[in-house]
């Protein structure tokens, strides 16, 4: 099994490493840790903290923590009295694909989201980048830019030439995170057009190429295939659901567009190599639970994995799974296995999510061949990339 880090109960982070491994303490005294997030060497966990042992303190802050070093560092401290970005979740972070740089997003006393970047590999303070709300971002493929979406508005932020701002015309509000292609630098976003529809809009960032290759009716999301040229969208929500109405492939290259699945989707996340599509949709029978499913983009097959209901965590990777689609992927980086936490069985009412120790984190195999497993007692956790 590929490394792991997990938030217990109490709140204490701990690295599960292979099989039968005991779990590895991370030290952060008197801090109640939540959303670890790995660095793409697996040496460094990002994580946020309540600095205290209430969870309900505001005293908020972003740590890291070396695993071949001592204590966790507090690289961040909120602004006094603000509070989370969104339920049970004080920042949310986004390494660069290099790991030498994380930007991540806190509450500022202004009132506003805010943009930070972290240098990991100097000394240097901390940088604001850009305050909005809502915000979300994309790193470049070669960790040289950010591009990001604060409101209405696009920005392309260049860090190698004096955090050079640009503003892309058109606004957007009916999507969330940009999504940026690691194969041609290419990124897709959503601008508003008439009568609630919004246009999917491919454009090279070095390049004043700008393609319209959809339009959709009200919200969306896409993400791009590894590896690969095709995006994956979500569209036509159902109601106040939060699930959208299938599962569509598009290419843009092409020009092609096609509804692959028929799923009610409230999120799905590309496999490491492309081939395959994990979503989660409702469970066949019961209102209380969702169910994870498989789908492989060539046979088109799609196999259906486990009823569960997930975490508050959890729930909110998959509300905006666009964004965490970037730092928190559900697959172990061989594929072979999806990770997440929450309470394992179909359940046939609605009722309100646990936050106590009936949760647990769990590991089901992605081809349906191994049932779910649960590892650890737990809220939240995250894959070791790359290792």
């Amino acid at each position: 099994m590929n490394s792991i880090a997990y938030v217990d109960h109490e709140g204490i982070l701990n690295v599960l490493g292979g099989a039968g491994d005991s779990p590895r303490r991370i030290n952060a005294p008197d801090t109640y840790c939540t959303w670890p997030n790995w660095s793409p060497d697996g040496r460094t966990i990002a994580f946020s903290g309540y600095q205290s042992v209430d969870a309900g303190d505001n005293e908020l802050g972003m740590y890291l923590a070396d695993l071949d070093g001592d204590d966790a560092r507090l690289a961040y401290a909120n602004d006094f009295e603000t509070g989370e970005i969104a339920p049970n979740t004080p920042h949310y972070s986004l390494w660069s694909p290099d790991g030498s740089k994380l930007a991540f997003v806190a509450q500022t006393s202004d009132g506003a989201l805010t943009l930070f970047l972290h240098d990991a590999d100097s000394e240097a303070p901390l940088r604001r980048i850009l305050s909005g709300g809502p915000l979300y971002c994309a790193w470049a493929p070669e960790s040289d830019r950010i591009f990001v979406h604060s409101f209405q508005e696009h920005y392309l932020i260049d860090l190698e030439d004096e955090f050079e701002m640009r503003q892309f015309p058109g606004s957007s509000t009916l999507y969330m995170a940009p999504a940026w292609n690691s194969v041609d630098g290419r990124a897709a976003i959503f601008l508003d057009a008439e009568n609630n529809r919004q246009r999917l809009v491919v454009l090279g960032l070095r390049d004043p190429e700008v393609k319209v290759v959809t339009e959709v009716p009200g919200i969306g999301a896409c993400c791009w295939q590894p590896g690969g040229s095709a995006l994956a969208l979500v569209r036509d929500m159902r109601g106040r659901s939060g699930f959208y109405d299938g599962l569509w492939m598009l290419e843009p290259n092409e020009g092609t567009e096609n509804k692959i699945n028929d799923d009610p989707m409230l999120a799905f996340f590309w496999s490491p190599d492309g081939s395959k599509i994990a979503y989660v949709t409702t469970s066949e029978t019961g209102q209380g639970s969702l169910r994870w499913a498989v789908h492989d983009v060539e046979s088109g097959d799609v196999t259906y994995l486990v009823d569960f209901r997930p975490t508050q965590e959890n729930l909110i990777t998959f509300m905006y799974f666009d964004q965490y689609n970037q730092s928190h992927s559900p697959w172990s980086p061989d594929g072979t296995q999806l990770l997440f936490a929450g309470e394992l069985g179909l359940q046939r009412d609605r009722t309100p999510l646990s936050d106590g120790e009936s949760n647990r984190v769990c590991v089901v195999s992605s081809d349906g061949g191994i049932a779910a497993e649960e590892i650890a007692g737990g809220f939240i956790a995250c894959w070791a990339r790359g290792l």
